[in-house]
């Protein structure tokens, strides 16, 4: 009799978080055939740069490679579904010593072993399985190698509808964005997250109601999507500023 396995909510998490490091592996890979130009996925068909599960340099192998059919679907730039309960942000960067603990009311970070996290001092820092067994508040850091951008925008929904006076903007810059964006603890804001291929020093860091942070900063997490819980997009530092110029950026002191 044939039976069937159902994965458990850490083995589901595991399974994403391979298929993302893969992503950006090939995505590397990629950029290498292009010349060195940073590969955006849907630039090339999968023909283009791939025989045999080989990734090609300039006609030479230099990566053997067998893709599920989601990870092939990935490499085409087509959307890939996500599970609405899956942990986007966990899945992503879950290995990752990034992660805090938060004090309710004060929303103080906190280490695991409930002394203040620090957002300079990368030691006070877990990772997430650590900090989830300590408590369900939960965050998450931006590191020094400002590889992750954080855009935070306050006191914008009820009842998961945007209401704020830019709601236009607001709604245009999250659809420009495309990427995974979540409610706040307060269920009242918004939290958009962009991986970046390299570093960006941002010149201003907020202008109500917008704040947006690259490093020295952390934001909550809640794993309550807006909208479809899509994937982190990866972006270079220009797209970055490009969707940042939407709301505004660089805002006037």
């Amino acid at each position: 009799m044939k039976t069937s396995y159902r994965m458990t909510k850490e083995e589901r998490e595991k399974e994403y978080a391979t298929i993302i490091r893969l992503k950006r592996k090939i995505e590397k890979a990629l950029g290498e055939a292009l010349g060195g130009e940073p590969f955006i996925y849907g630039q090339l068909a999968l023909k283009d740069v791939m025989r045999d599960n080989c990734i090609l340099n300039h006609g030479k192998t230099i990566e053997k490679v067998v893709f599920t059919p989601e990870q092939e679907a990935l490499l085409r730039g087509e959307k890939v579904e996500t599970n609405q309960n899956e942990n986007v942000l966990a899945s992503t960067f879950g290995e990752e010593k990034r992660w805090v603990n938060w004090e309710p009311g004060t929303k103080v970070p906190k280490t695991i072993t409930g002394r203040n996290a620090l957002p300079n001092d990368p030691a006070t820092w877990s990772n997430y399985l650590e900090v989830k067994k300590v408590s369900d508040n939960v965050g998450i850091m931006f590191k020094p190698d400002q590889l992750l951008l954080g855009v935070d925008i306050d006191h914008c929904l009820e009842n998961d509808v945007i209401v704020h006076e830019q709601k236009e903007i607001i709604e245009w810059f999250i659809k420009k964005a495309n990427t995974y964006t979540e409610i706040s603890p307060s269920n009242t804001g918004l939290h958009l997250f962009l991986s970046l291929t390299a570093p960006l020093s941002l010149i201003a860091k907020r202008h109500a109601p917008f704040e947006a942070y690259t490093s020295g900063r952390y934001f909550t997490v809640t794993n309550n999507p807006y909208g479809e819980a899509r994937l982190v997009r990866t972006v270079d530092p220009e797209e970055a500023v490009a969707l940042l110029v939407i709301i505004g950026y660089p805002w006037k002191k």
